[in-house]
């Protein structure tokens, strides 16, 4: 279920990638030094906010993060279901670390194609390539971690849905029903512009 989901997630960003080349391609040096700026701004506050050095601390904002997740989903959690989502956190914090490296290589990757100053053909299929085969510039550690977040995070999931009540229950299909949606929105205006 999640591997689909990311698949597909790839391929949308791919497309969007590709889609957005033609005004991307026109970016100024100036602009794209911006963009990097803004990259290393924002993952100062993600480093300090969720890769603390403090143990306790990094934790509990990791722990925060992903009850925030499932609140958005679900709504306000038993304790139960909160501990069992603490866990899970705890049994992968390493893998936040491991995500914020990827993210910080496809960062560089990203600006590294809008510095090759392409025409918009050869920066889209560059970028494309970028989001749809990460595998490229992922360890082998990081696809070993990951997968096994998946499947923990495909376990957690099932676990959960066996806990939930009936209010619950109603806003997650209503937040699925929702992205569903989105989606099919989403897949309307790209036949549309096609």
């Amino acid at each position: 279920m999640l591997a689909s989901a990311r698949a597909r997630y790839r391929k949308l960003a791919a497309t969007a990638a590709q889609d957005a080349a033609p005004v991307l391609a026109t970016l100024a040096p100036a602009q794209i030094a911006a963009l990097e700026r803004r990259f290393a701004e924002n993952n100062r506050k993600f480093e300090t906010e969720y890769l603390a050095s403090d143990d306790d601390k990094r934790r509990r904002a990791q722990a925060r993060r992903m009850l925030d997740r499932f609140r958005d989903f679900a709504g306000d959690l038993t304790p139960e279901q909160e501990a069992r989502i603490e866990r899970f956190v705890l049994e992968h914090e390493k893998h936040v670390a491991l995500r914020f490296d990827d993210r910080r290589q496809l960062q560089r990757d990203f600006v590294a194609a809008l510095r090759q100053r392409h025409g918009p053909r050869e920066l889209g299929a560059s970028l494309a390539d970028i989001f749809d085969k990460p595998e490229l510039r992922r360890s082998e550690a990081f696809i070993r971690e990951d997968r096994a977040w998946d499947e923990d995070l495909g376990r957690l999931i099932v676990e959960l849905d066996r806990t939930l009540s009936p209010d619950q229950r109603v806003r997650v299909v209503q937040r699925l029903s929702d992205y569903a949606k989105d989606f099919a929105a989403l897949a309307g205006e790209r036949k549309e512009a096609a």
